[in-house]
């Protein structure tokens, strides 16, 4: 388990930095710039990689692949007329994947992977290769063969002080059938030293994805306007719980395909996600923290609603590849 941060960073305005920890996810555990909130971190991201390693919590940017957020049944999924069975989690052969408090498969089976590999470390990018290790247990709960190839590229804001990061994902079908799809990622964000009352968020979206209490989309939708009227300037106040799905990204213009992005502003800081076209889908989770501990918000990019992987994912032909990527930017506020 390799539990070394790989860094890149950017030395032109005063050394922007990103850490990637490749050894358990390739998850994203650090994104600074001197001029945004005094340098630190904007990830929710423990001290220690090697905690974050070995237990059970999600921080960072994680990707949750194959499939995002949960599935509704913990025996498995169908796809393709084909049924895929997931061992008991007591047998000896069960693969790593968490569970919700309903008991539902959570977040895929990638999160906190050993297997990816560092292809190229540059001062303002890193590539890593995830082979899908066709012989392992995991195997048997995406019997798909593919590979994953994930860049992060950093720069320097196109005007002003501030930090912006690129996230891009690979997806190649190695196999000789179908691939199904249905990823996303989880990027944690830190509240920082602010309190969680004054942070604002600001959701361009149209349209809640309603659920059931196990948070399985039900297949109806909500104008986003009618459960929060201020969603383009939503408050977190102390008592409001987010962990809500949603689609219909607003663009810049009606002519442009350029989505406008989701926002986090706090007193010292501006913290920006915009989704490239290929996901369709967002979920926003803000949970009450616990106590003593920094509040986070994640903006969550996906290629289609929770549970897609067992009902309409998107699929890609044998031999074929698809690109993904979404950019984080922060500024000073």
């Amino acid at each position: 388990l390799v539990t070394r941060v790989e860094r890149i960073s950017r030395s032109t305005s005063g050394g922007a930095r990103a850490g990637v920890l490749v050894g358990a996810g390739n998850t994203l555990a650090e994104l600074s710039a001197p001029d945004v909130a005094d340098g630190l971190n904007l990830m929710h991201f423990p001290d220690s990689p090697e905690e974050y390693a070995v237990n059970d919590e999600l921080a960072g940017n994680p990707l949750l692949f194959p499939w995002a957020n949960r599935l509704a049944a913990r025996s498995g999924y169908s796809f393709a007329g084909n049924r895929v069975d997931f061992p008991p989690l007591n047998h000896p052969n069960a693969p790593a994947y968490l569970l919700d408090d309903h008991g539902l498969p959570l977040h895929g089976l990638l999160t906190k992977s050993e297997a990816w590999r560092t292809v190229t470390l540059g001062e303002d990018m890193h590539l890593a290769r995830h082979e899908w290790p066709t012989a392992h247990p995991r195997f048997a709960c995406y019997p798909f063969a593919h590979a994953l190839e994930m860049r992060h590229t950093l720069r320097d804001c196109d005007s002003g002080p501030g930090v912006t990061l690129k996230v891009e994902l690979s997806v190649t079908n190695t196999g000789p059938g179908t691939l199904p799809l249905s990823f996303g990622f989880h990027p944690y964000f830190a509240g920082g030293s602010s309190a969680r009352h004054e942070a604002i968020l600001d959701l361009p979206l149209r349209s809640h994805i309603q659920t059931d209490e196990r948070l399985i989309p039900n297949g109806r939708l909500q104008p986003l306007h009618e459960l929060w009227p201020d969603h383009r300037s939503l408050r977190l106040s102390e008592d409001l719980q987010i962990d809500h799905g949603f689609t219909g990204l607003l663009r810049e213009g009606a002519a442009s395909e350029r989505a406008l992005p989701l926002v986090l502003r706090t007193p010292d800081r501006e913290v920006a996600v915009r989704f490239g076209p290929e996901y369709r889908v967002a979920v926003v989770y803000a949970p009450l923290p616990e106590a003593g501990r920094e509040y986070f918000v994640c903006f969550e990019p996906m290629l289609a609603p929770t549970n897609a992987l067992a009902q309409t994912p998107a699929v890609l032909a044998a031999g074929q590849s698809i690109q993904v990527s979404f950019e984080i930017e922060a500024r000073p506020n």
